[in-house]
């Protein structure tokens, strides 16, 4: 679902910033790109994730989160699922309610 014009806006102002739109015609001397293919290593990486159980994966991203340093900045990561979700939390920090 994509969101409308209006949750954009007001996504945008709670983060400081209005929108600007522009329309331009496409230029035909840039052509599309195309992502990036992978390589051996990464085709390597991902045959052998697979060949494990989904507990295995979780085990082993367990493990590897244990074992990485920790971040001083990774705590202030906070992903939302919807627009609403994150207005409710930022509503909640600028009050200071947890």
């Amino acid at each position: 679902m994509q969101p409308s014009l209006g949750t954009l806006k007001r996504l945008l102002a709670v983060a400081g910033f209005s929108l600007r739109c522009e329309l331009a015609p496409a230029s035909v001397a840039d052509p599309p790109t195309r992502p990036p293919r992978l390589d051996d290593s990464r085709r390597a990486m991902l045959a052998a994730d697979l060949a494990l159980t989904p507990t295995e994966r979780v085990l082993a991203a367990e493990r590897t989160a244990r074992e990485v340093p920790m971040r001083r900045c990774a705590s202030l990561f906070v992903t939302f699922d919807r627009f609403e979700d994150y207005f409710a939390w930022k509503h909640r920090e600028t009050i200071g309610v947890s």
